[in-house]
């Protein structure tokens, strides 16, 4: 059952199975306790990631006292040149006349941070990543969350400083720490890419290196999803929705709720290239963190309010309803227009949910933890992670989609078993839920934005589970897939990196096949269970 067969019967079924293209992008307050339901050790935790930060600060500083001198820290792995910043044959407009400057030949002051973190510290420069800044802006919102991927004790001035810093992003499945030097892009002696609100403060642009450092250039970087950045800075999982007319009905509730328990969300506009919509002063083929929802009173009635930033931090911004400038503010309390308007051209404003779900393209929800019941706050205040690495094999294990049931049957197939349902609580939990085991389930592909420099793109991706009678000896065949359909999946194979589904099913047992569309494409991929109860799961052979 290893290979593809080669066979073929007169009477196989073909299911017509289609891709999506992704829309082309320019693009409890305390942390649940996470349990490993397979490896056992947490690789969520950023206090386990090791590297050798200190040691080579240590050594330079060291050295800089021996000899009388200041000695900095110089990244051989990421030079301040054109290879760090594009992969392309000639440089992209203006990138020409970039020239690396550290901070203190910036600022007469710099520091890493000053008075913290804030939405106002990130304003998009000439680099097209507003997906990876808008997520920053998002998770800026705690300052909890945003100390994972910044470490404490990194200074810019006085003895410390080494021209080093370091910062963690969750890849794959676990922490990773990114060292790099302090030399940053710019074009008459400005920060040319992202920067503060503060001349002084350098936190953001230093991220954003570490980052491109991540994926080999800043071009990399260029062109993404909110859900990757979010998922990268947090080691959560996203659920997203679309907007316009398939808005499901409780999303704002959703949404409220997620805020009040400190997940993080982002809204974006599709299109082909990013251009201002004059009338409304939204940026098509843009994205946007969201930063608080507000329900007001108004004309006697409720309104529900979502405030937006822009990541490039200036004027462009909505210029409908519960704008800086509209005359509905006359309309509130003084208290309730003291506490929440402010007309300041920073790239931030509060518009109405209804108007963002108009003209807004889909709506991407990060928890730190799963979302069981899809009602936006992380479920309980613990959980179970079954995490397995795979890989599709060219011929071998890559089976394609079930257009061709005799490839299909070759994909990584996996026995789960729900043993045991969720605890149920009458007053709390929805009676449709008892006897149910929750779950949240994603299939992400190994990170192919490192390749972008030779054409690698990512992978169309869907997970389908099927419900077996007992657990399966050998690998499901083409037979039983012709015979059974699916009973969950993640929907049309789409070329994100990341694809989802969020659900309960009974205790018993399933086959889980995550695939590409794809057979002549290999590739590794990471598959998440997230479930309130252990479970069992094996791969098949």
């Amino acid at each position: 059952m290893g290979n593809i067969d080669s066979s073929r019967e007169k009477n196989d079924i073909e299911f017509n199975e289609t891709t999506i293209e992704a829309p082309l992008p320019v693009e409890r307050q305390a942390d649940p306790d996470i349990i490993e339901n397979i490896e056992e050790t947490s690789t969520f935790s950023e206090h386990k990631v090791i590297s050798d930060f200190d040691e080579i600060r240590s050594e330079i500083n060291q050295k800089s006292k021996e000899e009388g001198a200041s000695f900095i820290y110089k990244d051989i792995d990421f030079l301040s040149d054109t290879k760090s910043l594009y992969y392309t044959f000639g440089a992209p407009t203006n990138w020409a006349e970039i020239e690396w400057k550290r901070p203190k030949d910036i600022s007469d002051s710099p520091r890493l941070t000053k008075d913290g973190t804030s939405t106002k510290d990130i304003k998009q420069g000439m680099l097209g990543n507003c997906w990876f800044l808008a997520s920053c802006a998002a998770i800026s919102r705690s300052a909890k969350h945003l100390k994972k991927v910044i470490p404490e004790n990194q200074s810019m001035q006085g003895a410390d400083y080494a021209g080093m810093f370091h910062f963690r992003f969750w890849r794959f499945g676990k922490w990773v720490d990114v060292i790099v030097d302090d030399a940053l892009p710019t074009i008459n002696g400005s920060l040319c890419f992202g920067k503060s609100d503060d001349s002084d403060e350098f936190w953001l642009p230093l991220v954003e290196k570490a980052y491109a450092k991540l994926h080999n250039s800043y071009q990399a970087i260029e062109g993404g999803f909110t859900q990757d950045g979010l998922e990268d800075l947090t080691g959560g999982i996203v659920m997203s929705y679309d907007l316009g007319s398939k808005t499901p009905d409780n999303l704002f509730s959703v949404l409220k709720k997620a805020m009040q328990y400190d997940s993080f969300a982002c809204a974006s506009i599709e299109g082909t290239a990013e251009s201002e919509n004059k009338e409304t002063g939204l940026v098509s083929a843009h994205a946007y963190a969201i930063l608080q929802v507000a329900k007001v009173a108004y004309k006697n009635a409720d309104v529900n309010l979502v405030k937006l930033r822009n990541p490039w931090g200036n004027s462009t911004e909505w210029k409908g309803d519960w704008s800086d400038e509209s005359p509905t503010w006359d309309f509130v309390s003084e208290d309730l227009k003291h506490g929440m308007h402010a007309n300041e051209d920073n790239g931030e404003w509060w518009m109405t949910f209804d108007d963002l779900s108009q003209h807004f393209t889909a709506l991407t929800i990060c928890t730190v933890g799963p979302d069981f019941d899809n009602d936006g706050a992380p479920t309980g205040d613990r959980w179970l992670r079954s995490a397995i690495n795979g890989e599709w094999i060219t011929g071998k294990t890559a089976g394609g989609s079930r257009n061709d049931l005799y490839g299909y049957q070759a994909n990584p197939q996996y026995f789960m078993e729900l043993r045991e349902p969720n605890d149920f609580d009458p007053v709390e939990d929805k009676p449709e839920e008892e006897g149910k085991c929750s779950f949240v389930l994603g299939l992400m592909q190994e990170y192919r934005r490192v390749a972008r420099s030779k054409g690698v793109e990512n992978l169309y991706l869907s997970v389908h589970i099927f419900k077996v009678e007992e657990k399966p000896t050998q690998k499901l065949d083409a037979r039983f897939f012709s015979r059974n359909s699916q009973i969950m999946s993640s929907g049309s194979y789409i070329n994100r990196r990341e694809v989802t589904i969020s659900g309960l099913l009974s205790p018993g047992f399933y086959v889980i096949v995550p695939s590409s569309f794809y057979a002549s494409k290999g590739g590794s991929f990471l598959l998440r269970i997230f479930t309130e109860k252990p479970i069992i799961l094996e791969q098949l052979h």
